[in-house]
């Protein structure tokens, strides 16, 4: 129909600055002109179809990856926060039994000291050496009890606990030990990790001779205005030694390594015939 209207009209074009033509298009020309027309308009419409098909299709495809991205980390999210709650209730279970071990000590510490100061008092009358001996005992365990858990202690205290575990141990052998035991300068108002010097000087007397008046067990300490200078020299013992209860130098070396990373050096010297042990520490 509307080319019907076409072919019963003439056309009057314009140029391209408005004005009417002379010329005039025929009706062939211009149904000629419209099916190129079409046929350009067709191609590109197909064109742009096939764009639109591959931009969805990309665009679903980006999409689906996303959602199975998120899908992913909250996946993941989801199992750190399990383990999370997993590691959670392991650290709150340990708790607890840390809790139930530290009542056990705080019971088993209270009968014990009972019992050291029932036999110190029952032992005066009897022995002096076995008084004396009770209550060094005492005084040491309850100083390893009590000291354990805190991160510096009195340097004083702590040479305190050296010397009765000196002490101590010459009663156990009748005062036949050959023991020399050397402090230089002031303890007062120092502190140090708790139980660290006690380790080098159990070391000594579980592996060393301390019979041997030429080569006495030497323990020698000197502190000046900022450093702790702690040495133990033994001449090893060729018989029998004592068990080791699992805490050494090892122990110890990692404990000085926490509490003074770079401020401590540990020097361990094992000769044929004896063994000597030197500490620095800068306090």
């Amino acid at each position: 129909m509307y080319f019907a209207f076409l072919a019963s009209a003439e056309i009057i074009p314009f140029d391209y600055f408005g004005s009417p033509k002379s010329k005039t298009i025929s009706v062939d020309d211009f149904k000629s002109s419209m099916k190129t027309g079409y046929l350009v308009g067709f191609s590109f419409a197909k064109i742009l179809a096939k764009e639109m098909y591959i931009i969805l299709v990309s665009f679903i495809y980006g999409y689906a990856r996303n959602v199975m991205q998120y899908k992913d980390r909250l996946a993941t999210i989801e199992s750190q926060r399990q383990q999370e709650l997993i590691d959670q209730q392991r650290i709150e279970n340990e708790l607890v039994t840390a809790k139930l071990q530290t009542l056990k000590y705080q019971i088993n510490p209270h009968f014990l000291f009972n019992s050291l100061n029932f036999l110190y008092a029952q032992s005066i009358p009897l022995s002096e050496n076995l008084s004396r001996a009770t209550m060094l005992l005492s005084e040491i365990m309850r100083y390893g009890l009590q000291q354990n858990d805190e991160a510096k202690v009195s340097l004083e205290n702590e040479i305190k606990h050296l010397e009765n575990f000196v002490e101590f141990n010459r009663l156990r052998f009748s005062n036949r030990l050959q023991i020399s035991f050397e402090i230089e300068g002031s303890t007062s108002f120092r502190r140090i990790m708790p139980l660290l010097l006690i380790t080098f000087v159990e070391n000594a007397f579980k592996y060393g001779e301390l019979h041997d008046a030429s080569n006495p067990l030497k323990i020698y300490q000197k502190i000046d205005s900022k450093t702790l200078y702690f040495k133990v020299k033994n001449k090893k013992r060729n018989g029998p030694k004592e068990n080791s209860t699992g805490i050494g130098l090892s122990n110890i070396k990692n404990r000085l390594d926490l509490a003074y990373p770079e401020n401590h050096t540990l020097e361990i010297i094992d000769e044929e015939q004896f063994f000597t042990t030197k500490l620095e520490i800068q306090l």
